[in-house]
């Protein structure tokens, strides 16, 4: 935290808005309500609009840790459009040729039976994004019952790195990250 930004490691089951408003701070992105991570607010209006505009340009490099149904053996990139449907205050997201521009870098980090441990970094914010993508390559995540991944006691999603206008901000993986075992 400094004069212009605070980095909240979110723990899952808590949203983006609470965060903002227990800290009483304006919210510089969001997170699913079960993805942990870093969470980025801001504390200055001139601050933010710079840092919107980095979103924008495409200057921020977004890492996540996902735990996914599914062998990934090697790197991919998935580049497909997302198109996301909003009805009150649910979305749902997919794949279209209607959709706004969506990149996903995937790595292998480990292979444990039927399961992967990923890296997930985005050129691209769209909504569940990263959830959409994993599910294209037949890797849902898993916990993410929405989008064809296995019931889990949460979504096995993580924010591990953000790197925005000189900040680099980190996240520890959970410990269920950490120790996850295939059942």
């Amino acid at each position: 935290e400094d004069d212009y930004i605070m980095a909240v490691d979110k723990p899952a089951f808590m949203t983006s808005e609470e965060v903002a408003e227990a800290k009483k701070l304006t919210l510089l992105h969001r997170l699913d309500r079960e993805t942990s991570g870093v969470l980025l607010l801001t504390k200055d209006e001139t601050f933010h609009k710079k840092a919107i505009n980095a979103f924008k340009k495409r200057e921020v490099y977004k890492e996540y840790i996902a735990i996914v149904d599914g062998r990934v053996v090697e790197a991919i990139d998935v580049n497909a459009p997302i198109l996301t449907i909003k009805k009150g205050n649910t979305a749902y997201s997919k794949i279209s040729d209607d959709g706004r521009e969506a990149i996903s870098h995937i790595e292998p980090l480990m292979i444990e039976g039927k399961r992967s441990k990923v890296k997930v970094s985005i050129e691209t914010g769209r909504t569940h994004q990263i959830r959409v993508h994993l599910k294209s390559i037949g890797a849902s995540i898993l916990g993410d019952t929405e989008y064809g991944g296995r019931p889990h006691k949460r979504l096995m999603l993580h924010a591990s790195k953000i790197i925005l206008l000189g900040y680099i901000f980190q996240s520890k993986e959970p410990e269920d990250f950490i120790k996850f075992i295939v059942d």
